[in-house]
């Protein structure tokens, strides 16, 4: 096995592992902890925030891996591309995708709690 493919199945196997990693959340399994799931004050303080917010979480996490996992097996078969670029473009990738879900993720959890919070 090549380095090329080596890397192309390590970085296929991890963002698996991660979609795998969303769907406790989703199915809203995960109790409020603090180890696993959007761990933020809005979250702890409050069980609906915690199970709502980490649902949507999830999904959101689900979609990021998931279009991940295809950029990585897709991209691998993009001619002329060198190790180096492949990789570098994976971690750009993962590192821009991870960025927007855990801005998402609290966006949501901040404005669920505020919704929950505020008097109608």
């Amino acid at each position: 096995m090549s380095q090329f493919q080596l890397s192309c199945l390590l970085f296929c196997c991890s963002y698996l592992l991660l979609l795998a990693l969303q769907i406790p959340l989703i199915l809203r399994k995960v109790r409020p902890n603090t180890t696993y799931g959007l761990r933020i004050r809005e979250t702890l303080s409050n069980e609906t925030v915690w199970y709502d917010a980490n649902a949507y979480s999830g999904k959101f996490g689900a979609k990021i891996f998931g279009s991940l996992f295809l950029f990585a097996a897709i991209s691998s078969y993009i001619p002329r591309f060198t190790l180096s670029q492949y990789v570098g473009l994976n971690i750009f990738a993962t590192f821009f995708g991870s960025v927007i879900w855990v801005i998402f993720s609290i966006r949501h959890a901040k404005m669920l709690d505020k919704n929950l919070s505020s008097p109608t």
